[in-house]
């Protein structure tokens, strides 16, 4: 069973996939992602907050800082509130 997401989580999921085309390792920049998430209104804090759950889920991969990464193979194509 899957827990209830709010909607700054599902908005910044589905914003990412489009970036990426949905395409597993096809990383977005740390400049373009916090561009991103401050666009549509998420504090810096909750997007690491998501950033770091998605990674600790296996979704979501980085190399040193987890604003720059990639998702996964793992990673579901889309979330749902």
């Amino acid at each position: 069973m899957t827990q209830p997401r709010k909607a700054d989580e599902v908005a910044l999921y589905s914003r990412l996939r489009a970036l990426t085309r949905g395409e597993p390792f096809k990383g977005i920049g740390a400049t373009a992602m916090i561009a991103l998430w401050r666009e549509i209104g998420i504090a810096d804090n909750r997007a690491e907050y998501l950033l770091q759950k998605w990674t600790n889920k296996r979704w979501w991969d980085y190399g040193t800082w987890a604003k720059g990464g990639w998702f996964t193979p793992e990673a579901p194509q889309e979330l749902s509130q």
